[in-house]
């Protein structure tokens, strides 16, 4: 008798285990599967938005000279989700040596139609050669105007400037949410 409850015991273990796994291999999502499904229930850690990228060609003035450079930044471009859009910035640069140097500012994309998406960025800037720059960039999305008025979300950019020029390239990726 003792066997024979260990038999059915073990029997009875096997089935149990056997159709956990069977669940399981079921429920199982593939990566893709499990990133789209946590996208749709909204878990804020996975739900960046949609992709947003950019490149504009500036021109810009000194409005400070060092050690707190000041810059207004102005121009044209192209950016996902404005189209052909104008571009604005303040730029500040805390010029003390040695380089890298601190960066902060603020920016203003204007669409064609005129709404308007408003950032918040800070980065680095590194002299590459006399009156040459570029700047690593990372601007958090901070709301804006139409379409963009509750807008969220960041995108990293690095901006050549030449001072010699005064134009300056800027490009970004990154991701929005409007």
């Amino acid at each position: 008798m003792k066997k024979q409850c260990s038999v059915l015991l073990a029997l009875m273990a096997s089935f149990y285990f056997s159709s956990c796994q069977k669940e399981a291999a079921e429920t199982q999502l593939s990566p893709n599967e499990m990133l789209s499904s946590n996208a749709s229930k909204g878990n804020s850690g996975m739900d960046k938005g949609v992709p947003f990228k950019g490149t504009y060609t500036n021109t810009h003035q000194t409005l400070q000279p060092p050690p707190m450079f000041q810059q207004k930044v102005t121009g044209k471009g192209n950016a996902t989700h404005l189209g052909a859009s104008s571009f604005e910035a303040i730029t500040n640069v805390k010029v003390t040596p040695p380089a890298p140097f601190a960066v902060s500012g603020t920016r203003t994309l204007t669409a064609a139609n005129g709404d308007q998406l408003f950032t918040k960025f800070t980065g680095i800037s590194t002299p590459l050669s006399p009156g040459v720059s570029r700047a690593n960039l990372h601007d958090v999305i901070t709301g804006g105007t139409g379409r963009f008025q509750a807008a969220s979300g960041s995108f990293d950019a690095v901006a050549i400037s030449d001072q010699v020029t005064a134009t300056f390239e800027v490009t970004f990726d990154g991701y929005i949410k409007f």
